[in-house]
């Protein structure tokens, strides 16, 4: 009453989320039937935490709460077909359902726009995936923007390899593991570690054909690789032509020095 807090309403007013948890961890002890309609707009919250709180909570209620989340239901759109008596928990589970399906319009048809938009303008396409995502990071749908995130990384590749790196990250984040975008995205990360280190003067093979190994059709790591085993090849090359050169040399010189003890040896004319 001091802090002005007469009713479940006044409770969940707070801007901070831990006590908004808290408050529905009190309302699921007390199981008060006119604090529900405090915690019923908190289902379909775009904070996880909240909305967590918010349906464990409505769980907690148990069969107290049926009544009036078969009206919540109801009244969203749902169907109950006649003569059928769902469990709460079947009930429950079908208004979450429904709740999700709500909250997630708006992300999923950023989604969507994203992904169309990418066709044309692939920055601006990317740049919706990232909004929708960051929205919901969890979203079903979510592998659906590996392929492009593995377009525009490699886009950025030249100009901006940081940047590239951040989205072949995000790719592999989003797509399932050991797909063909995840590879792909893995494949580009490993050349450019590669890269990164022959350009301080260390030359890494195998970074290369692993990178190679995860996707066969990474041009780079293929020219990289063309361009070790050429001048590995010129080295040798250079090697033989140097060593036979020695040998020549060596040849040479012991002919000249056998050449110079045989006719020190040879007796000379009286």
């Amino acid at each position: 009453d001091d802090l002005g807090k007469r009713t479940a309403a006044d409770d969940v007013q707070t801007s901070s989320d831990e006590a908004l948890i808290g408050v529905f961890g009190a309302f699921s002890e007390t199981r008060d039937v006119d604090a529900l309609s405090a915690i019923f707009p908190f289902v379909g919250s775009d904070r996880l935490a909240i909305r967590s709180a918010a349906r464990e909570a409505l769980r907690a209620y148990g069969e107290a709460a049926a009544p009036r989340i078969r009206a919540e239901y109801i009244n969203l759109g749902g169907a109950i077909p006649f003569g059928v008596s769902p469990s709460t928990a079947d009930l429950l589970a079908s208004y979450f359902a429904m709740r999700d399906e709500l909250r997630l319009h708006d992300v999923v048809a950023l989604f969507d726009r994203g992904r169309l938009t990418s066709k044309t303008d692939l920055p601006a396409g990317v740049a919706d995936l990232d909004a929708a995502l960051a929205r919901e990071p969890l979203l079903e749908r979510r592998k659906e923007a590996a392929p492009i995130y593995v377009q525009y990384a490699h886009m950025l590749a030249e100009a901006d390899r940081k940047s590239a790196r951040e989205y072949d990250l995000k790719a592999m984040r989003v797509a399932d593991a050991g797909s063909l975008d995840a590879n792909r995205a893995a494949s580009a990360l490993a050349f450019f570690e590669a890269d990164d280190l022959r350009a301080r003067g260390i030359v890494d093979r195998n970074g290369y054909a692993h990178a190679l190994a995860l996707d066969p059709q990474n041009e780079d790591a293929k020219n990289a690789l063309a361009e070790i085993d050429a001048e590995k090849k010129s080295r040798d090359d250079k090697l033989r032509k140097t060593e036979a050169a020695v040998a020549a040399c060596v040849a040479v010189t012991a002919l000249f020095i056998a050449a110079l003890l045989f006719w020190a040896r040879k007796p000379r004319d009286q």
